[in-house]
């Protein structure tokens, strides 16, 4: 069933959907906005949406892949085996069928939110969140991608090359900044420096392999001895399989709804918690990362990044093209708890190169702001009255 509204998003990710969130945060001042909001999570559960109090509908892709199918073959034949082909086709039908209804549509990610978008008809504001020039090719994105942005009201990119790049191959596209950097704006991490101690943030991600990644983290920050790690939990991470059963050589020291403080033989300290990510990289010196939109928010902060594959879908193939957009903002390291906590260890012993890290990170990926920007930008394709400040 398809919900009375003015504005639609559609998103086909996790990252994507905490954008989209982002973005309606600013975008609905009152239950009465807020209830002329819709959104279409295409991948997973839209969870980011439901926290919003919009409203979400339409077939969802729950394949193995979480999204990332097209990033190596076996995950497209898992895909295919899954359903792939009648999941697609659903999504189109069901797109097609929205024809004429929104007054204005948010599509975020690739190809996929801006096709829909598209078949959907009415003006369409495309956040391009998937794609950028430092990935590869002149502008990052493909000649069917190109022209269907060429048909969008309004095309948003996440850095600037990409802008450039696009507008040289006839698309007029924008860097306004990264909405992203709106979610961890004005994070408070007082509550969790200390004295005398170096704090790492190790990021774990938000998707299937979030435990396993949490474990191999801890694992490499055992050999740091005297550091302090802050690892932001999602709000699945099941953190009572945790406090049963750590990683060796950890102990749970303390244990509160939604966070463990654990202790290590060697000297490492560990704080895990739900809902403090903002402020747990503002208490940091150095990211450990294995997770997608994190990693880049940790980045965009200024925090010098050790890029880890993950154990899942964001594995090697989604690391060596992060890798690239990244650029001087980040290092690699094997997912080896040895590799890891050796680069760690060099990385902190070099405050030159952390600081030249730092400074990368932030010209990539801008400052706060986009998310209200968008917002605004939204108000305007659907006739609504623009938020000033």
């Amino acid at each position: 069933m398809t919900p009375e509204a003015d504005i639609f998003v559609f998103s086909n990710g996790h990252g994507e959907d905490e954008i989209g969130g982002l973005v309606l945060d600013r975008l609905a001042r009152t239950d009465a906005e807020r209830a002329r909001i819709a959104a279409w999570p295409m991948v997973g559960d839209g969870a980011r949406y439901i926290r919003t109090g919009v409203a979400t509908f339409g077939p969802r892709n729950d394949l193995p892949s979480e999204g990332f199918g097209t990033m190596s073959l076996p995950a497209f034949l898992r895909d295919l085996r899954s359903g792939f082909v009648g999941t697609y086709l659903s999504q189109i039908r069901f797109a097609r069928s929205l024809r004429g209804k929104p007054k204005a549509i948010l599509a975020i990610g690739d190809v996929v939110p801006l096709a829909a978008a598209t078949l959907a008809g009415g003006p369409a504001l495309f956040f391009s969140s998937a794609k950028s020039a430092h990935y590869g090719g002149t502008d990052g994105h493909n000649p069917l991608e190109r022209a269907l942005m060429r048909r969008a009201a309004r095309v948003l990119v996440r850095d600037a090359r990409t802008a450039r790049q696009l507008g040289v191959n006839g698309v007029a596209a924008r860097f306004i900044g990264n909405p992203m950097m709106d979610g961890v704006a004005g994070g408070e991490g007082s509550a969790f420096r200390a004295e005398g101690r170096r704090v790492l943030a190790l990021i774990p991600g938000t998707r299937a392999d979030a435990p396993a990644n949490a474990r191999l983290l801890l694992d490499a920050a055992a050999r740091l001895n005297t550091v302090l790690c802050l690892l932001p939990a999602h709000d699945g991470f099941d953190l009572a399989a945790l406090e049963s059963v750590p990683p060796p050589g950890w102990r749970v020291s303390a244990a509160e709804e939604g966070a463990l403080a654990l202790s290590h033989d060697g000297g490492a300290e560990a704080i895990v918690a739900k809902g403090r990510f903002a402020d747990m990289l503002a208490a940091s010196e150095i990211a450990v990362g294995m997770a997608g939109t994190g990693n880049e928010q940790a980045v965009g902060l200024g925090l010098p990044l050790i890029a880890v594959p993950g154990s899942g879908n964001q594995g090697a193939a989604f690391h060596a093209m992060k890798r690239r957009y990244f650029g001087a903002a980040a290092i690699d390291a094997r997912p080896d708890p040895s590799a890891i906590a050796g680069a760690t260890r060099r990385l902190a012993e070099d405050p030159r190169k952390r600081a030249a890290m730092g400074e990368a990170g932030r010209a990539l990926m801008g400052a706060p702001g986009a998310a209200a920007a968008i917002a605004n930008e939204l108000r305007a394709l659907a006739g609504w009255e623009r938020i000033d400040g």
